[in-house]
């Protein structure tokens, strides 16, 4: 899946999104062209192409294929390896339109990576900004008494730098015991893809926010991933939306809320 996602493919497109369909097919065009003969013919011929299949079997082998970034360290290869290939007169149009497809495919996903929507990396797509923008407007309803709870990194960081009192697995600095026991006008929830937490402790995690007192609550969502049905194939847990957020107000028992705190 590895190869299939970060060499026949790239990182900045879905593999099941048309882009990442066409630069599929491209490359498998492109490889059969260059492999009309033998390998031991291209072996010969191409000084590039032993040392960027070695390196491709050697990361399957070794486990590094199961995070996809890892293929990025042989993509000087596999450019040298195919702008240096033989290619038959007769083929050059046909290896010409395979060559765009891999193009579009590319284009699209440096596309996508400037945007921050489409790509493989689901923390990357978040609508940070959005995030951002609600946090801000959030903060005079909530007379600048507000705390915020999320389990995704990116999020925790951003928010931290703000100022904001943020419960966080990933927070850089512990919430003291005492900032957690007095009632908050606003609790905001930031409920997103759980990533490597598991499934028991993310599960325990949400558990307790059904423990907190609060006297209200409304839910909305940022950031619908097109993608989603495809990927909960992989993972049940992927999210329909990016970001769900919930907004509990006058909240009084934050300190239940044990396992969204760092371990330290």
């Amino acid at each position: 899946m590895g190869f299939i996602v970060a060499q026949m493919s790239n990182q900045g497109v879905f593999p099941f999104s048309f882009p990442g369909i066409f630069s599929a097919i491209g490359f498998f065009g492109i490889f059969l062209i260059i492999f009309r003969y033998s390998l031991s013919i291209e072996l010969r011929r191409n000084q590039y192409l032993l040392s960027y299949w070695i390196g491709i079997v050697f990361i399957i082998i070794s486990g590094l294929a199961g995070k996809f970034r890892n293929f990025v360290a042989l993509s000087p290869w596999q450019g040298l390896w195919i702008s240096t290939a033989y290619i038959d007169v007769s083929r050059r149009k046909i290896f010409a339109f395979f060559i765009s497809l891999v193009f579009f495919g590319n284009m699209a996903g440096i596309f996508n990576v400037v945007m921050h929507n489409g790509t493989t990396k689901n923390s990357w797509n978040l609508p940070v900004h959005i995030v951002l923008n609600n946090m801000k407007s959030l903060i005079e309803p909530c007379n600048n008494d507000m705390a915020v709870m999320t389990h995704d990194p990116t999020l925790a960081f951003v928010l931290e730098k703000r100022g904001l009192v943020v419960l966080s697995p990933y927070t850089i600095n512990f919430v003291d015991q005492s900032i957690l026991q007095r009632r908050y006008q606003c609790v905001i929830i930031l409920m997103t893809y759980p990533g490597s937490i598991s499934d028991q402790d993310i599960k325990e995690m949400y558990e307790e926010v059904n423990l907190l007192n609060y006297k209200s609550a409304k839910s909305y969502s940022f950031g619908f991933d097109t993608n989603y049905k495809i990927k909960q194939l992989l993972d049940a847990r992927y999210p329909e939306y990016q970001v769900q957020v919930i907004e509990l107000r006058e909240v009084d028992n934050l300190d239940k809320a044990m396992r969204w705190r760092p371990t330290l």
